[in-house]
C-alpha cells in the first residue's frame, strides 16, 4: 500500500463527510475499496463469515433490544403508568420498595447497575453497571445509601430462625426456579 492510495483514501473519506454521508457509510465504502484494491476478490469472500460470526454474538441484540424497551415504556407512557401501579401495590410498604445495586468507594467512584455478585449475571445474563469517578455523584450516592440505611429495619438472626414453615417452604420453592429467572 502506497501513500498515495492512503492520501487517496482519506481525501475520499473526507469528500463523503462534507456531502453529509453517515460515517458509518463512509467507513465501509471506503474500507471495502481499500481492502478490494490490497487484498482483491478473497477479502470480500472472507466478509460474509467474519459479518454473520460477530453479529451471532448474543450481546450485541440484548444491549440495542433492551434499549428500545425502555424507549417504547417512556414514550408510550407505560413506564409512568407501571411505577403509578407499583406505588400503590407497594406504597404500603415502609420506605417502598428498594432494588438497588451500589457501591461507592473512598468518596472518589461509585458503581450502580443490575449486575449480582453471582455466576449468572457476571456470566449468563448480559447485566450492565455505571462505573462513575466524580465526587460530587459520589457524594450524592451517598447520600442517597445513607437516607436507605436510617429508613431500613435492623434484621435478627433471631427474628430470622422463628420464620413460619409455609413462609420457609415459599423461599425454598421460589428458590428452586432460580436458574430460570
Amino acid at each position: 500500500m502506497s501513500v498515495l492510495s492512503v492520501l487517496i483514501g482519506f481525501a475520499a473519506m473526507m469528500g463523503l463527510l462534507l456531502l453529509s454521508f453517515p460515517i458509518a457509510v463512509i467507513m465501509v465504502v471506503i474500507g471495502v475499496i481499500g481492502g478490494l484494491m490490497l487484498f482483491g476478490w478473497p477479502l470480500v469472500e472472507s466478509m460474509g463469515p467474519v459479518i454473520w460470526g460477530v453479529q451471532n454474538e448474543n450481546i450485541l441484540t440484548a444491549i440495542p433490544l433492551f434499549i428500545l424497551l425502555g424507549e417504547l415504556l417512556l414514550r408510550s407512557g407505560l413506564a409512568d403508568k407501571m411505577y403509578g401501579a407499583l406505588a400503590l401495590w407497594l406504597g404500603r410498604l415502609p420506605g417502598g420498595l428498594l432494588h438497588t445495586k451500589s457501591i461507592t468507594v473512598d468518596g472518589e467512584f461509585c458503581l450502580f447497575g443490575s449486575v449480582n455478585l453471582d455466576m449468572r449475571s457476571l456470566w449468563l445474563n448480559f447485566e450492565i453497571s455505571l462505573l462513575i469517578y466524580n465526587r460530587d455523584v459520589t457524594k450524592q450516592i451517598r447520600e442517597l445509601q445513607s437516607g436507605y440505611i436510617d429508613n431500613s429495619n435492623l434484621l435478627d438472626v433471631s427474628e430470622w430462625k422463628q420464620r413460619t414453615f409455609g413462609r420457609r417452604l415459599l423461599e425454598n420453592v421460589t428458590h428452586l426456579a432460580a436458574p430460570l429467572l
